[in-house]
């Protein structure tokens, strides 16, 4: 799955000055250090540190951006960023690297610049429960301040999907089927109090987003379909709600989910095209004033 750059005008802008340019073989580098880490071998803190103290002198939220081979014809060399250090411990499901570089003090409420993804909501998407309990145990960590942008995603062949802003790990977590990590997420006083009943920018809370995940999955996928359910049994005992009735009765039809998720996307599509519009207009307007002075 390939991120496009944000649609959401609330989307954090690229800091020029906060990422250094790096070589294959610095990325190299850490990558080998994030094993060695993550392997608990002797080395593997000074490693780490010394690579996260020379990144961290470019800014205080040093990205690792990449120098790629290809040449754009208008740009020059294309650049990758892929994100913090930590950032990527969390892509790579590198638990005790993760531990290290918060402990050198990396930041846990990073936010990648282009497509809004960060290691809290990264981790709790894919269920990287290690990475999340790491994650969750820093006093800095704020989960209740953390939420997905408006973005495109492209799928590989075919149209491009579109994730909605406003998703927090919760949310996040509980759509995807992630019993376990949901069950984590609740232990978290802050995600419990003020994530359980937050709603989306379609309204949905966590809940009612589990319920419609499971009224759109395949009847055939029995072991899918289960996580789901087991979601949805944790969402309503920390909501207090009746969990079989909440099954029954509030799962809606697979054509009213797959209908109801058809229109969320098409929505998303026309804010994104609108946003992009505007930023269209926007260097429109600032390319005249630059010929105009």
């Amino acid at each position: 799955m390939a991120p496009a750059p944000s649609c959401d005008p609330r989307a954090p802008s690229p800091s020029a000055g906060a990422a250094a340019v790096t070589s294959k073989a610095d990325l190299d580098a850490l990558y080998a250090a994030l094993d060695a880490a993550d392997e608990e071998a002797p080395d593997a803190e000074l490693a780490l540190a010394a690579w996260h103290a020379r990144a961290a002198g470019s800014g205080t939220a040093a990205e690792v951006v990449l120098e790629e081979d290809v040449v754009d014809a208008h740009r020059g060399k294309r650049l990758t960023n892929h994100g913090s250090p930590l950032y990527i411990a969390v892509v790579r499901d590198q638990a005790l690297a993760v531990g290290l570089l918060q402990r050198l003090g990396a930041d846990p409420n990073y936010v990648h610049p282009e497509h809004g993804d960060g290691p809290l909501l990264h981790a709790a998407e894919n269920g990287y429960d290690d990475c999340l309990r790491v994650l969750l145990s820093s006093h800095l960590t704020k989960p209740a301040e953390i939420f997905t942008v408006d973005r495109k995603i492209f799928l590989g062949q075919g149209l491009p999907q579109y994730q909605e802003g406003g998703l927090s790990a919760l949310q996040l977590a509980a759509r995807s089927g992630r019993t376990s990590t949901v069950t984590l997420l609740l232990e978290n006083r802050a995600v419990l109090h003020q994530l359980l009943h937050r709603r989306d920018s379609f309204g949905r809370t966590p809940l009612q987003a589990a319920l419609d995940a499971l009224g759109a999955a395949c009847p055939l996928k029995a072991a899918a379909r289960g996580r789901l359910e087991e979601v949805v049994r944790a969402l309503c005992g920390a909501a207090g709600v009746d969990a079989e009735e909440a099954l029954e009765t509030r799962v809606p039809s697979r054509e009213e989910a797959l209908e109801a998720a058809g229109e969320r996307q098409r929505r998303l599509r026309a804010r994104c095209l609108q946003v992009e519009q505007e930023r269209r207009e926007a260097a429109r307007r600032r390319g005249l004033e630059a010929i105009a002075a």
